[in-house]
């Protein structure tokens, strides 16, 4: 998952660790009298530096502003949003810098960072002032806003203006907030930093990977390649191609004051739907802040974002469960101001050739596995899909992110999120309608999905082989997290967390079975089979309904799971397997061709079909067990 449970002192030592590690990449200065002793030394005026403090003393910033008010105005706003006047002869003899890029080069010199000096105009040569500005149009907004009317938080805040209403501050950050995605199935979150595309996460949400999948909250997403990745520090570096992109900028954590809202945006729990939670700074711990915002796993790498919007932490993980006494829940923030630093450092490294993207693995690995009666469908990490077994049609041509197979038909969600079915069609379920979807979950002859707005839709067969009427695929009011198609019943998880079915709740003679009544209480996935349905509740147990028979009568314990912890779960005709909080794999139910005997090792995902089984182990290989009669349970390299 994309959020580590930890202790106390195991953070305290990452922290430490990470101070140690970090350079002391120092910032742009925050206020106008800073602003004018960095010019005055440069120009080598040394009488000059420190002048309003002498002369005007409390009151030394008020007058550094009156002075230079207009000189800012007129070079500096393009960053409110306004065009910059044309340099005056006046101006062009201000001791001032006169653009982006000369104060740029201005501070650099004066930290010592020669090496950065002119960097833009390496790097982007015409382009140089165009590109400081998309870097540093919040530092300038932060050191000028009292030249435009905009007033500063604190003389530390690079986010100026009014503090944000939640639902403002959302709608201006979440095109920013990415979930994230790699091969091995880790997931957690991110956000954009430049609008180049730096993308910063944590470290073990890659847990080693080279390169990831990175989407937005409607849906798009794009691969990125790993820049720079620090377990130590727990901060990673993506790179995504193009430019143009929505982006967040760190705020100053030393500038909140404890009990000071805060809001936390993420993706939790594996899902493609961005959550928001509001909390407040709860305690200072050196390199890292607390709050009691709710963070769950999956909301690891994403934004902490104070009242304006600025980045002020990055998540890291959760205390509970009595880790540390007295400390009932707590989320813990890498301190905004130090991982703003070591990204600083890596994204003007990676510019100027010194850092450059790790190479991806030599071999491609599996992302997932879908099975159904004799077929098996992959979604390589890639994003190509392979088939094998009785019917090995496998899709050429497309990138995808997700598969799902159903009776004699299959479905896919592509990277752009529409979905592309293939097989058999007699009952419309490989006609997938128009749209962007999250995921998509295929049924005996139906199909259903989620679409980006969490809406489910469904399509295909609504009656049973004898024309009976089930509305398996009659599409529920609501939003929800996730869909599971099962053969002739259809579950899935609203965004609150309850579970909700429809279509058939007996078996193919009328008797009743029970599949689609859900037991009350909050989930975070569910898996329909054909007699039984099973659920993964947010405390690791799995609770199944509906019949403990086959469809041949035989008790088999199908909805009888046994107790243990578990991360997700997959329910077929005949048995069910999960995969454990530690990775094993469990079965129950039928075993007549092996197919609930799973080998050892450490997984990810298990998929359920009629009579095999298979799963994605943690280092990206697949193993299937049961029934091979077609090859079906032999994946291909």
């Amino acid at each position: 998952m994309g959020c580590v449970r930890i202790v106390l002192s195991g953070v305290v030592a990452a922290v430490a660790a990470f101070g140690l590690a970090t350079p002391a990449l120092a910032q742009w200065p925050m206020t106008c009298v800073d602003l004018n002793d960095i010019v005055e030394a440069h120009l080598g005026n040394d009488g000059n530096v420190g002048i309003y403090q002498r002369v005007f003393g409390d009151q030394a910033e008020q007058g550094c502003q009156n002075d230079h008010g207009e000189d800012v105005r007129g070079v500096f706003g393009w960053a409110f949003d306004g065009a910059a006047q044309s340099s005056s002869p006046d101006q062009r003899d201000l001791a001032w810098p006169t653009d982006c890029v000369e104060l740029n080069d201005i501070v650099e010199n004066h930290l010592g960072n020669y090496g950065n000096v002119g960097i833009y105009q390496r790097v982007f040569g015409a382009q140089a002032e165009s590109a400081c500005r998309n870097d540093h149009r919040n530092d300038v907004r932060g050191v000028f806003g009292w030249a435009f009317g905009a007033a500063t938080t604190s003389s530390t805040s690079s986010v100026v203006g009014p503090p944000l209403a939640i639902n403002d501050l959302v709608k201006q950050s979440q095109a920013a907030v990415r979930y994230i995605r790699t091969a091995d199935e880790g997931c957690g979150s991110a956000f954009v930093v430049t609008a180049d595309g730096f993308v910063v996460t944590n470290s073990h949400v890659l847990n080693g990977a080279r390169q990831a999948v990175v989407g937005t909250h409607d849906g798009r997403e794009q691969h990125a390649v790993v820049v720079a990745d620090d377990p130590q520090a727990d901060l990673a570096l993506l790179k995504l191609p193009g430019g143009g992109h929505s982006f967040l900028t760190f705020g100053s954590s030393a500038g909140l004051e404890l009990g000071e809202d805060l809001v936390i945006l993420g993706y939790p729990l594996c899902l493609e739907t961005l959550t928001v939670t509001r909390g407040v700074l709860s305690a200072r711990h050196p390199g890292f802040l607390q709050t009691d915002a709710t963070a769950n796993p999956g909301n690891s790498g994403g934004p902490a974002l104070n009242a304006l919007g600025g980045v002020i932490g990055t998540v890291i993980g959760k205390l509970g469960g009595g880790a540390v006494e007295g400390v009932e829940s707590a989320n813990f923030l890498i301190d905004g101001d130090l991982a703003r630093r070591t990204v600083d450092d890596w994204i003007t490294r990676h510019r100027i050739g010194a850092l450059t993207p790790q190479p991806a693995p030599s071999v491609v690995g599996w992302a997932s596995v879908s099975v159904g009666g004799s077929t098996t469908c992959g979604v390589r990490s890639d994003a190509s899909v392979t088939c094998w077994g009785a019917d090995s049609w496998s899709p050429t041509g497309d990138a995808f992110k997700s598969v799902s197979i159903g009776g004699v038909h299959a479905c896919g969600v592509r990277t752009d999120g529409t979905v592309a079915c293939w097989g058999a069609n007699s009952s419309g379920q490989a006609t997938p309608p128009p749209g962007v979807f999250h995921s998509v979950s295929a049924g005996d002859a139906h199909t259903c999905g989620v679409r980006s707005d969490n809406t489910v839709a469904c399509w295909g067969a609504n009656e049973d082989f004898r024309g009976r009427f089930l509305g398996r695929a009659t599409t529920p009011p609501g939003r929800f997290h996730s869909v599971s198609a099962g053969r002739y019943h259809t579950c899935g998880v609203r965004t609150s967390g309850t579970v909700v079915c429809w279509g058939a709740n007996e078996d193919f003679h009328g008797r009743y079975l029970g599949q689609a009544e859900p037991p009350a209480g909050v989930f975070h996935s569910v898996s329909s089979g054909e007699n039984h349905t099973c659920g993964v509740r947010t405390n690791g147990a799995i609770a199944c309904w509906g019949a403990n028979r086959d469809s041949r009568g035989l008790d088999l314990g199908l909805a009888t799971p046994p107790p243990s912890t578990f991360q997700s779960v997959s329910a077929g005709p005949h048995h069910t397997c999960g995969v454990r909080t530690d990775g094993k794999i469990v079965c129950w139910g039928d075993d007549e061709y092996g197919q609930a005997r799973p080998p050892s090792g450490t997984f990810h995902s298990v998929s359920v079909g009629s009579l095999h089984t298979c799963g994605v182990r943690t280092d990206g290989s697949i193993s299937c067990w049961g029934a091979n009669n077609y090859g079906q349970a032999t994946p291909p390299a």
